[in-house]
């Protein structure tokens, strides 16, 4: 990301709570150290283009933060209730947050001009655990890699899920 002017690399660490770090990248220096309780870890965070940080945080409950890099403050704007891990995260072309979940291996949207969340739903929806480990936007769908030989492709306007995964070769152990 950008903080006045200079590049920051944003990293997280784990503890009670977990800490939202912003480190300099010209001098390598520990800008800030933000306690996000109570949130205890992170998976995974993007940077939306408007260039706010959202960072997908596990430890009571998978929850989404956002954090300006004007303000300097982080602030949780989603809980995913009966969902524990974020493990994965991506933004669009207007700034709107997708999530990748477990157990449930949901994904949801958040929409920062809105404030409104929406839920997808279950990618797969036959197991009682399962990943959604990446996330990926492109062209009004989202991607959903799986912790399940399944890459599944949500139409975000229909909610229409296909396994495109299942066209590939599959390639046999040797």
């Amino acid at each position: 990301g950008k903080e006045e002017g200079r590049n920051v690399l944003y990293a997280t660490s784990k503890g009670k709570p977990g800490h939202l770090n912003v480190i300099d990248l010209e001098d390598y220096k520990l800008l800030r150290s933000i306690p996000i309780g109570p949130s205890e870890s992170s998976w995974a965070h993007t940077t939306a283009p408007d260039g706010t940080l959202f960072l997908a945080a596990d430890g009571g409950g998978a929850r989404l933060w956002s954090y300006s890099p004007v303000t300097h403050v982080p602030v949780q704007v989603a809980q995913f209730d009966g969902q524990s891990v974020p493990n994965s995260i991506t933004t669009d072309e207007q700034g709107r947050v997708y999530v990748g979940t477990y157990p449930g291996g949901k994904v949801y949207q958040y929409d920062p001009a809105t404030k409104q969340t929406k839920d997808y739903g279950r990618v797969i929806g036959l197991l009682d655990q399962e990943y959604v480990r990446s996330i990926a936007y492109q062209g009004g769908n989202i991607y959903a890699g799986t912790a399940h030989k399944q890459i599944v492709r949500v139409n975000l306007t229909t909610g229409e899920k296909t396994n495109i995964a299942a066209s590939l070769p599959v390639k046999e152990d040797t």
